[in-house]
């Protein structure tokens, strides 16, 4: 325990000190016969119970005992208490305000030093509002009850020595950066129920190791783990469909990831892939229920796929991801680099095959190469040129998209399609060239014009 709590909880219970507060609260009737808190008061309200350290933090020199909220009361509201310690919220209480704890002013400061440490919660309590614990910084003792519905935006940030939350299933909501900043948070537990973990939930969290994910999850937001640099691991469950962009952006900790089936939200993560700055993860597990590949991220430092001897759709070669029968070339990990030779025998190469490849710069294609899917080149920056095979047919839309080194492209004479956008942000690109016994396209310089039959 810091010397900081240490001091904190000391001055809590000290006998001689709690005698001199008068206690006093504003509460309001409401319509159902309960009351709303507001405005709780101790001691002299001319008087100072703090001082300032000698970094200017304010530093509390007493505290009065725990504190019980009267059992008619059934609405917390802001109670401007920054010397509050601990206090026992009565099974009445449904409801916590915005800044209810909230130790984001009082008289114009900021406290650093807060005394409040721990929080009986009420069984009865379904809400806990926008930033109702905002920079608590001693606050350590919570257990949140199992009825709890909703965790609004930023209700427990920078919470610095909170070190362990369980989430109880009945929770519906939580808000953005609701556990953000939390530094001293290791292991976070959530109870079956629970379908969404909104936008940046656990940002920054950087202790934060241990994460145990309820089977019925089916969406982790935006930012969610962000800068989550301890956690190394995480068991994801079988039902999760959508992964957010930078979802887990900078866990730096973290190797591996293991999809259980197929994501639902394939734009949005080749948007902003959830894994960028996780400069440690080198392999994706995929399980036998994925069937396809389209949707998979791109990761930095990404070098193989991983599936079971038998997985009944993929066959992976040197860590490259293929078809079950190895006629499709269906992932490159974003890791490769230099020159990569697409095995004879592959007659397509799936949609986003080697999207964010940032670091090859020649692909050399087989003969009996057929298709080239939407997307498959995107994003490869160092790729300087390239040559369709002969019996190349199609050609997708925004197949070479942002190949921003590309230079020259030639286009054989058995293709006929070549899809929206397949060479758009090619800024490097100076010529395509389309073989003479091509009877559906012309060059232009580095215009390519399709031609009526």
């Amino acid at each position: 325990m810091s010397e900081k709590k240490q001091n904190s909880r000391r001055c809590a219970k000290t006998a001689d000190t709690a005698k001199q507060f008068h206690i006093n609260m504003n509460l309001t009737p409401l319509p159902d016969g309960t009351y709303r808190m507001t405005d709780l008061k101790f001691g002299d309200p001319n008087k100072r119970y703090w001082k300032y350290d000698e970094r200017g933090a304010i530093v509390w020199e007493a505290h009065p005992d725990v504190v019980t909220v009267p059992d008619n009361v059934s609405v917390i509201g802001w109670l401007h208490c920054p010397i509050l310690g601990e206090i026992v919220l009565p099974p009445s209480v449904s409801k916590l305000e915005d800044l209810a704890f909230s130790a984001e002013f009082f008289s114009g400061d900021t406290y650093e030093w807060y005394a409040l440490h721990t929080v009986h919660f009420s069984q009865g309590l379904k809400s806990i509002g926008y930033r109702a614990f905002y920079s608590c910084r001693e606050l350590d003792g919570v257990r949140l009850p199992k009825g709890l519905v909703e965790i609004e935006e930023d209700a427990f940030y920078i919470c610095h020595s909170l070190s362990r939350i369980t989430i109880p299933g009945s929770v519906e909501y939580i808000g953005k950066r609701a556990f953000g900043k939390c530094t001293s948070l290791e292991k976070v537990i959530f109870h079956n129920g629970i379908r969404r973990i909104g936008g940046s939930v656990f940002a920054e969290d950087t202790r934060l190791r241990d994460v145990i994910l309820p089977e019925s999850l089916e969406r982790i937001g935006d930012s969610a783990f962000l800068g989550c640099s301890s956690l190394a691991d995480i068991d994801i469950p079988e039902g999760l469909e959508e992964i957010g962009g930078n979802a887990f952006c900078d866990c730096v900790s973290l190797s591996s990831f293991h999809f259980k089936r197929d994501l639902k939200n394939a734009e949005e993560l080749h948007r902003r892939t959830p894994f960028s700055g996780c400069s440690s993860l080198r392999a994706f597990y995929l399980d036998k229920a994925v069937t396809r590949a389209d949707w998979l991220p791109s990761a930095p430092m990404l070098e193989e796929f991983k599936i079971p001897a038998d997985h009944p759709h993929f066959v992976t070669v040197g860590g490259v991801l293929y078809s079950k029968d190895k006629k499709t070339l269906l992932r490159v990990p974003t890791a490769r680099a230099g020159e990569f030779t697409v095995p004879r025998g592959v007659n397509a190469i799936a949609p986003s095959a080697f999207r964010g490849c940032d670091g090859i710069t020649e692909v050399i294609l087989p003969s009996t190469l057929l298709t080239v899917g939407n997307n498959a080149f995107a994003g490869c920056k160092s790729l300087r040129s390239i040559d369709l095979p002969n019996k190349l047919t199609e050609v997708g839309g925004g197949a070479f998209s942002n190949c921003s080194a590309l230079t020259r492209v030639h286009i054989s004479g058995s293709v006929r399609r070549v899809g929206t956008d397949a060479f758009d942000g090619c800024t490097a690109l100076s010529e395509i060239t389309v073989s003479p016994q091509n009877r559906f396209y012309l060059a232009q310089g580095k215009k390519l014009i399709p031609l009526s039959e």
